[in-house]
């Protein structure tokens, strides 16, 4: 087959990170040869990847947030272009995070690198005549919700639908526990980022206190986030509630009654798992305002998207405060019947994504395209 087949994948955040370090398992079980390098966190490194830089500095979210770093991710950017140009990549894999990986698909190809877009960026979000600026940066998109084929396909892109790598974790397929084999704890998901834990832990801590006055039976806990300890550890200090902790993001949503669950993907992972929540978010009001003038969705959570309808509360800037938290939460956690049909939905949901072996499904394709060139 020739010389190994050098692959640049970027991953510029944590849940990407988790569903690239798959795929990468899978392409190396199919390329044992191949050279992979780019940008990537933990679980990427876990599988030899070498990575440029260290994933926490660019996972930023925000117009705002991300514009005040500039300068940073202008260096990163020209440092990839550089890596590109000189060591003749065979592909490029970006994942998911769209502001940065679309301007460097747009580079590889006007150099002769051809583009497969794992995990498209969710830019159905802004209308298609945003989105169809996508068509000039990939040879081909990897879809992980099966709408996304069409409204791809619309725009000239080849587009497959691989199913949500998600479901190649054995935990997700399992049946959710109902109501009773939950136990008494309340799961609080603040963010991955370093942003997100200082804008969201006076906001998590708050509302845990309120919770445990009016249900003093129960606990409450968060997951810590990779590469966060140190932060972790600093917000604990001024914490007035005894928190647990859990290492294990999954086993925390498997195992909670509700949840009190950030934006992103672990809306999804909660859904998947069986978890009724409520989700909130704060970010700065520019960002606020800009993403509220470009995106073109009634609802912001995944769950909510997919089924169509308000099924998870979604609560933003001043609307995310404890005492509305407070009231949704218990409004969970006491009418038993809301409670059933919120889980009946989030099965329903499961169905809609496909089988496992997504990863598989995509390292193959990827595979035969290199080598059928």
């Amino acid at each position: 087959m020739g010389s190994p087949k050098k692959i640049f994948i970027l991953a510029g955040e944590p849940s990407g990170d988790l569903q690239a370090a798959k795929l990468l398992k899978e392409l190396k079980f199919l390329m044992p040869d191949a050279i992979f390098s780019g940008i990537g966190g933990e679980l990427m490194k876990k599988q030899g990847f070498d990575s440029l830089v260290d994933i926490q500095t660019m996972s930023v979210v925000g117009i705002w947030e991300v514009a005040r770093k500039y300068n940073y991710f202008k260096k990163v950017y020209d440092l990839c272009k550089k890596k590109l140009i000189e060591e003749n990549y065979d592909l490029f894999i970006p994942v998911d995070y769209p502001g940065f990986n679309i301007r460097l698909g747009n580079f590889a190809r006007n150099k002769g690198i051809p583009v497969i877009y794992y995990i498209a960026p969710q830019l159905w979000a802004w209308g298609k005549k945003r989105a169809a600026k996508l068509s000039s940066a990939v040879d081909m998109l990897l879809v992980v919700f099966p709408f996304e084929t069409e409204f791809f396909s619309s725009l000239g892109i080849k587009t497959y639908f691989i199913g949500h790598p998600m479901l190649d974790e054995s935990c997700f397929m399992q049946k959710a526990k109902n109501y009773e084999e939950r136990e008494k704890l309340i799961a609080f998901l603040p963010g991955s980022r370093k942003q997100e834990l200082k804008r969201h832990f006076h906001l998590v801590n708050s509302t845990a206190l309120k919770l445990k006055e009016r249900f003093p039976d129960y606990r409450v806990a968060f997951a810590r986030s990779k590469g966060l300890d140190r932060y972790y550890e600093e917000y604990m200090k001024e914490a007035n509630v005894k928190w647990e902790v859990f290492d294990d993001t999954k086993v925390l949503l498997a195992t909670a009654k509700v949840g009190v669950i950030k934006v992103g993907t672990s809306t999804l992972e909660a859904s998947l798992l069986g978890l009724p929540f409520v989700m909130f978010y704060k970010t700065s009001y520019i960002s606020y305002k800009i993403g509220k003038e470009l995106i073109n969705l009634p609802y912001i959570s995944l769950p909510n998207i997919l089924l169509k309808k308000n099924l998870v509360k979604e609560l933003f800037q001043k609307d995310a405060n404890s005492q509305i938290l407070l009231n949704e939460i218990s409004e969970l956690l006491n009418n038993r019947e809301y409670y059933n049909y919120v889980q009946c939905e989030f099965e329903n949901l499961k169905s809609m994504l496909g089988e496992s072996g997504a990863s598989k499904r995509a390292a193959k394709i990827i595979y035969d395209f290199l080598y059928s060139k």
